[in-house]
């Protein structure tokens, strides 16, 4: 496969038709790509994306979306990222940090830094045994749901997860991708230790807590990380949903407010704003704002599958199964699996064997091999269903 690195224009002030002639005359490790921001999805989810050099005077809210597509589908690798403005200011570098982003190229002298950026991205790239390469494998295994590439990939990084925070924190990523939260907030501390300024270990430390129901010390985290940079949309919706809680409506519905003045619109306030409407009781609300999610994390998708148990053990299957329908449709692909698993429950508690079991399968696909609960769900139906009577001839 052809490794590209991602030429990325949200300036847009002509760099379209210059770049091409600045690059000439420099050897380059990986393929160059120009796109706009708006470009940068689609190019990423091939796969071929393994660095980004992204060209912004300014810290507009295209250069963070860039930066989050590059975390989710390529890895945290900050040394694989770069940004191109000559005079970036302490918001600027403080909104970047986040992602541990600090190498900034200078305007007149980026084709020559980035050929020598690139130079070192394609040899540990190419290398299959660094810590790099393992680290996109499992991030892609991550970003597709793939549970059984995600275990084998986890445990390729164990050695290193032990002395590299980036090593530790995609460990850590993995396990809160397999439901193992409490591992993950291990591996997500070891991160923080090995790189005391490293703020995504934190946030996904804080990120695990709360699905743990550990709210004082996931408020705890996130309020330290708040006060380093307080212009983080997604902190804030975390820290809105652990408020409310704790019963706290006010202190969320302010967060959230200041939020949406900072990125108005932004998918994660709304997803927020859909879990408080789930914690209380809220359903109908809910369901209509969950029309207009994408990529719901763990926190949501973990208070979905307790609402969805809650109405399935309750009598109200109908009502759990549109809610998994839901569910799915929103949630990221790694955590798909779980709310099959769910909705194959709901239907065998309702006697509804032959859906139950096109869920397992499901289920089974999207976990990526054999899995135990999967296997013990048939058995309990394959008893049931030998045991209903069948009709008899008159």
């Amino acid at each position: 496969m052809e490794r590209i690195c991602l030429i990325v224009d949200v300036n847009a002030q002509g760099l379209d038709q210059e770049w091409s002639e600045k690059v000439a005359g420099h050897e380059y490790a990986l393929k160059l790509s120009y796109v706009s921001a708006d470009e940068v999805a689609p190019m990423i989810e091939t796969g071929s994306v393994v660095a980004m050099v992204i060209f912004a005077d300014k810290c507009v809210q295209p250069v963070l979306d860039c930066l989050q597509l590059f975390r989710k589908f390529v890895g945290a690798v900050p040394a694989f990222q770069a940004i191109v403005s000559a005079d970036p200011d302490p918001y600027y570098l403080s909104e970047v940090y986040e992602y541990g982003i600090e190498q900034f190229l200078h305007p007149d002298a980026w084709p020559q830094q980035l050929a020598a950026l690139l130079e070192k991205v394609a040899a540990v790239v190419e290398d299959k045994n660094s810590i790099e390469a393992k680290t996109l494998r499992l991030n892609w295994s991550i970003a597709y749901g793939d549970q059984g590439q995600i275990i084998a990939s986890k445990d390729a990084l164990a050695e290193a997860a032990e002395y590299d925070y980036v090593a530790a924190y995609a460990k850590a990523n993995a396990l809160q991708a397999v439901g193992q939260f409490g591992e993950a907030v291990e591996a997500y501390r070891a991160s923080h230790r090995l790189n005391k300024t490293f703020r995504q270990a934190s946030s996904g430390l804080g990120e695990s807590l709360l699905v743990m129901g550990k709210v004082d010390e996931a408020i705890e985290i996130l309020e330290r990380l708040e006060r380093q940079n307080h212009r983080n949309v997604d902190r804030k919706a975390h820290l809105a949903t652990a408020y409310l809680e704790k019963g706290d409506r006010v202190k969320a519905e302010a967060l959230l407010k200041e939020a949406d003045e900072i990125a108005p619109g932004h998918p994660r306030i709304a997803e927020a704003r859909a879990e408080i409407l789930l914690v209380e009781g809220k359903v109908g609300e809910a369901f209509k704002m969950m029309d207009n999610l994408r990529d719901v994390g763990p926190l949501f998708a973990a208070k979905l599958n307790e609402m969805g148990i809650k109405l399935s053990q309750q009598g109200k299957g109908k009502s759990a199964i549109a809610l998994y329908k839901k569910a799915h449709k929103v949630v990221r692909h790694e955590l798909r699996y779980k709310i099959s698993l769910n909705a194959a429950l709901a239907c065998y508690r309702m006697a509804e064997y032959t859906v139950a079991l096109q869920y397992l399968a499901r289920c089974e696909k999207e976990f990526g091999g054999t899995y135990e609960k999967v296997e013990k769900i048939k058995l309990a139906i394959q008893k049931a269903m030998n045991k209903k009577p069948s009709l008899q001839a008159g």
